[in-house]
């Protein structure tokens, strides 16, 4: 798995896509309005990358494996500098539809991980939504645990 740089194309359009599925896992989750949903989750793009691709210590990679012509994902990693160790946050992981369930999530995983201790990480994270309940078996297959739990009911 190669982790390749977003050209400025490539970020447009995949804030294109990141922005409507974010604000949609949001209203999934109970989180937001559906009305105020994308208004959100761009503005919470805009503050985390308010130079896109160029973002100090914000990462974003086209995902790449040598038997494919094509970009088969993308990933978001974020390095943060605070506190006594850096640590890494993955923002996001996407594997495109037509190259899922070949192995290339758990791959690009390991590349991330491998390139977070790179650049001085001493931990990794990321967040899942309760409902996404495929990644967080992925997640848990890899290794990562569970830190923290929201739990909610409907009354």
């Amino acid at each position: 798995m190669k982790l390749v740089p977003m050209s400025d194309t490539e970020y447009a359009d995949y804030i294109a896509v990141l922005i409507p599925d974010y604000a949609a896992d949001h209203v999934r989750a109970g989180n937001w309005a559906a009305d105020e949903a994308e208004a959100k989750a761009a503005a919470q793009v805009k503050e985390l990358l308010p130079d896109g691709p160029r973002t100090p210590d914000q990462y974003l990679y086209t995902l790449h494996v040598d038997e494919e012509q094509e970009p088969v994902g993308i990933i978001w990693l974020a390095v943060m500098r605070q506190g006594l160790h850096p640590r890494a946050f993955i923002y996001d992981i996407l594997i495109y539809e037509n190259f899922r369930r070949r192995g290339y999530a758990t791959q690009g995983l390991r590349a991330i991980e491998e390139k977070a201790s790179e650049l001085g990480a001493t931990s990794i994270a990321l967040h899942v939504f309760g409902h996404n309940d495929g990644a967080r078996t992925l997640y848990e297959k890899v290794g990562y645990v569970v830190t923290d739990y929201v739990m909610a009911k409907d009354l």
